[in-house]
């Protein structure tokens, strides 16, 4: 789909004005992938995120549990919206009114919102905008030691949230039985048996993952420790595109959104995610050049510290080389990823799914695994 085929249909906002209270509302794509999503504003110029998902990618039941999850998180969250050294916030979806008895559901089912597409049936959700701004604005997410404090807090705010079952054990337990394991998100591609038939076939990127796994990860994986403290429900990608930042004079706060990927997972690995991030940046990864005023090793002491300052059960688990091997799992994972969607082009040279921008980043994400892991 190209960016004027994203547009939707008049049947279809009409639908979604009606659902959501709109008088009238425009739209206006930000990303085509797995999902699409919108910057959706009303009347009034109130600004909301819609995120459109194919029934084919994912089952309502996925969706809820993902929903329910985001609101667990939101409502501890809220308890300490008074305190300003506290970062942590999310961005929750709004309920759409469904009929005239006052019943509210999150989930909207859309008929055919896209006139020129195969797929007729899509699930929307709308969700609260983040408040502040993007931290990808002048890369002031890696260089603002504010910004660094700030998602260190958040991520170990997060992560003692979810040890503790959001204080509500009876829905967390609920919604947990339909949030998969890192191999069902992206459509499979961070399954092991998957990326191990395709290697067996001698798809090269594939054999090199394989082989980085079985050396360097499978030992370590299956040694290290899985208790309420260190592993549970995990955003997946808080990377600095997946939140926006307010500076305050007190501290600065956080809103993380697009949690669409949440699985079951070490916390370890969502540190790797980050940690990740500013290797890959010290590495040059979009051959930008030096970011003026970025310092890998000061990121990684400010967070790690406001991210054990915020959960101290996880400080054991911290030592230098488990924290090598959870970024060379975010390294894995985020270029199988990649790898499964230029497999996925190859084998349909002329499919829509992903726009050429995207197909652009997981080349680079693949050339650069393969240079740093094949040396």
């Amino acid at each position: 789909m190209s960016s004027n085929t994203c547009s939707l249909s008049q049947n279809s906002i009409n639908t979604i004005n009606k659902l959501w209270g709109f008088e009238s509302s425009t739209q206006t794509v930000i990303k085509q992938s797995e999902n699409h999503t919108y910057l959706v504003k009303d009347n009034s110029e109130q600004s909301y995120i819609l995120r459109l998902t194919p029934k084919h990618h994912r089952s309502v039941k996925s969706i809820w549990a993902e929903l329910e999850y985001l609101n667990l998180i939101h409502d501890q969250a809220k308890l300490h919206s008074q305190d300003e050294k506290y970062a942590l916030n999310v961005c929750p979806p709004i309920a759409k009114k469904v009929n005239e008895n006052g019943e509210f559901l999150l989930i909207a089912e859309l008929e055919e919102p896209y006139e020129t597409d195969k797929e007729k049936v899509w699930y929307g959700v709308l969700f609260e905008y983040a408040q502040g701004n993007s931290v990808v604005d002048k890369w002031i997410g890696l260089t603002d030691d504010s910004m660094i404090v700030a998602i260190g807090d958040a991520m170990g705010r997060l992560h003692k949230i979810i040890s503790e079952k959001a204080g509500n054990p009876e829905r967390w337990d609920e919604m947990a039985k339909y949030i998969p394991e890192i191999s069902g998100t992206h459509n499979g591609a961070c399954d092991l048996n998957r990326i191990r038939e395709r290697a067996q076939k001698d798809h090269e990127i594939s054999k090199t993952l394989i082989q980085i796994y079985d050396a360097e990860l499978a030992e370590f994986l299956k040694s290290h420790p899985i208790d309420s403290e260190n592993y549970g429900i995990v955003h997946g990608d808080i990377n600095v595109s997946n939140y926006f930042a307010k500076v305050q004079p007190e501290g600065t706060k956080l809103w993380i959104f697009d949690f669409d990927q949440v699985h079951n997972n070490y916390f370890g690995h969502e540190l790797g995610v980050v940690l990740h991030t500013v290797t890959f940046f010290e590495n040059d990864g979009l051959g930008i050049g030096k970011i003026e005023g970025f310092d890998g090793d000061r990121f990684r002491e400010l967070f790690l510290n406001a991210y054990k300052n915020a959960y101290p059960p996880m400080a054991k688990y911290l030592d230098v080389e488990s924290l090598k091997k959870f970024e060379l799992l975010r390294a894995f994972y985020h270029t199988s990823i990649a790898a499964d969607i230029l497999y996925l082009k190859t084998e349909n040279p002329e499919s829509k799914n992903f726009e050429e921008a995207i197909i652009g980043f997981c080349q680079i994400v693949v050339d650069k695994f393969i240079k740093i892991h094949t040396q």
